[in-house]
């Protein structure tokens, strides 16, 4: 019975470690610029640990960020009436 217990702390530290490892990699790609990637590895980061309040409140505020970013783009790119610019 104690040889289980073992096993499974075992396999929640290699979980917590990965979501780590995946949230750091993720935040050093949102600040690098590559935000995609980044919010895709931050995501993967929550999923592993969804009980991890600051992943997911990172993950939706660089989101939001993002989507901001986005949006302006368009909205400048429309005024500018060039529609199409990537």
């Amino acid at each position: 019975m104690s040889r289980c217990i073992w096993v499974a702390l075992a396999a929640l530290m290699i979980a917590g470690c990965a979501g780590n490892q995946a949230f750091l990699e993720g935040r050093r790609l949102i600040e690098s610029g590559d935000v995609e990637q980044g919010l895709a590895r931050v995501q993967e980061a929550a999923k592993l640990e969804p009980g991890n309040q600051e992943y997911r409140a990172y993950y939706f505020r660089q989101r939001d960020l993002a989507v901001q970013r986005y949006l302006a783009l368009a909205e400048n790119a429309r005024g500018e009436n060039s529609f199409d610019r990537s």
